[in-house]
């Protein structure tokens, strides 16, 4: 079976950067990997979703050890961003993580789908038509 992978995109520290509480990260971290968890669920198989907020407690703990820094965070997740076939963005918060993120895709090139805090209808089935025509391009190249 054809598997779509796809890098979710959304603010950790936003707008405030490197001055964020730890409050205010654990709440974007909680929308973000719900959001992810949801989208997943709805597309079941098909999709594989990779959401660098679902992985956040490593990052955490390396980050109070001092053995990262927000620049090799950043150049990890664009390795990852690298290896999948599309990018979902909520683009709810601002923040130079996602705008970086953004650019990447850009640059790959990979498609990009910008959804907000709350996922309508369209927004299901832009996703729903991005995936079938990644599933038809990788079908035709295999």
């Amino acid at each position: 079976m054809l598997q779509i992978k796809a890098y979710y995109s959304a603010a950790i520290r936003g707008p405030a950067g490197d001055a964020a509480t730890q409050e205010s990260m654990n709440a974007n971290l909680e929308k973000a990997s719900n959001q992810a968890s949801l989208l997943q669920r709805l597309f079941g198989e098909i999709l594989t979703i990779y959401c660098p907020h679902q992985h956040d407690r490593l990052i955490q703990i390396l980050w109070k050890h001092r053995q990262v820094t927000t620049e090799s965070i950043l150049q990890a997740d664009l390795q990852i961003q690298n290896d999948c076939d599309m990018t979902i963005v909520n683009n709810s918060i601002p923040g130079s993580g996602v705008d970086l993120e953004i650019q990447n895709a850009l640059n790959i090139p990979h498609p990009i789908y910008v959804i907000g805090d709350t996922i309508t209808d369209s927004d299901i089935l832009m996703l729903a038509t991005g995936i079938q025509q990644l599933i038809m391009s990788k079908y035709e190249n295999s």
